[in-house]
């Protein structure tokens, strides 16, 4: 007999719920867009005079970087669980 853990692992792969679908279709769209903010950021912080013109944003620009960073981390970990499910729904049906 199995056990309720095993029973639950041998169950069927759920499939995408509506929410996650749309989430998904939309998620290269969104990391893109983050991926460009922190482009955005580090040419600014590569430009020879941004310490010069830019020097009381320096402590903002960087949070506003390292979270974008997080962002993106977060999102691309998102999107291949969300890739993860709809694979194993496809393999078994």
């Amino acid at each position: 007999m199995l056990s309720r853990g095993t029973a639950t692992k041998l169950a069927k792969p759920r499939k995408l719920s509506f929410k996650e679908m749309r989430e998904l279709e939309g998620m290269e769209a969104q990391i893109h867009a983050v991926e460009a903010e922190v482009a955005r950021i580090e040419g600014l912080f590569s430009n020879p005079e941004f310490f010069r013109t830019h020097a009381t944003q320096v402590n903002q620009l960087n949070e506003e970087l390292e979270a974008a960073k997080k962002n993106v981390t977060q999102l691309y970990a998102r999107w291949e669980e969300l890739e993860a499910i709809k694979t194993a729904a496809e393999k078994v049906g």
